[in-house]
């Protein structure tokens, strides 16, 4: 049978997004920079990998200005694809942020983006909250909960128009990514905030 001359056309870009992923995997980052800029014309305009490497490669080069808006047209493409592949990390058994490395400061750019673009889009945003599996599960839900509470507040502080359009709610540790219990590194990802892009009713 003949191949898909769509999946044809993709395979171009696919090439050029793994060469970029491996170099970048592999802690090159200037080399993974310019494979994503040479990936960019060939994929699709919002192709989160691409972008995502785009951010991640700016901000470890200290191309902040760059990095912010490689990150502005991920969120934006992530809205209208209902897919925002975003999590903030917590502190275990706390509603402030992982303070690890220069997270505090990549955390108020994704928070700003986020908002900035939201606020434009005709979408809805439920923010989940998440725990690791330490504590009773009452407990669990209520800071899972109060993380989201968080989060939305600090969104809608800087873009009001957002607080009709999100709900916060909170899932306790039902969800664990990792599921250890051990509250530190290892499990950092359990502690986490992340989004839904919902239709608005």
């Amino acid at each position: 049978d003949p191949a898909d001359p769509d999946y044809l056309s993709r395979l171009p870009a696919e090439a050029a997004v793994n060469e970029a992923n491996a170099a970048y995997t592999d802690g090159k980052v200037e080399e993974a920079h310019k494979l994503y800029e040479q990936a960019r014309p060939l994929a699709d305009e919002g192709d989160l990998r691409v972008l995502n490497g785009l951010y991640l490669t700016n901000w470890q080069l200290g191309h902040r200005d760059a990095a912010r808006k490689a990150f502005d047209k991920l969120v934006d493409s992530g809205l209208e694809q209902k897919r925002l592949p975003l999590k903030l990390l917590f502190q275990p058994g706390k509603t402030a942020f992982n303070q690890v490395g220069d997270l505090p400061e990549q955390y108020r750019v994704w928070l700003s983006s986020l908002a900035q673009e939201g606020a434009q889009s005709n979408v809805c945003i439920k923010v989940v909250g998440h725990t690791s599996r330490t504590g009773s599960a009452r407990l669990n839900e209520a800071l899972s909960r109060q993380r989201a509470d968080v989060v939305m507040r600090l969104l809608a502080q800087d873009k009001r128009v957002l607080m009709g359009r999100m709900t916060a709610t909170g899932v306790g540790s039902k969800e664990a990514l990792i599921g250890l219990g051990t509250d530190d590194l290892r499990d950092a990802l359990d502690r986490r905030v992340e989004f839904r892009v919902i239709d608005c009713i």
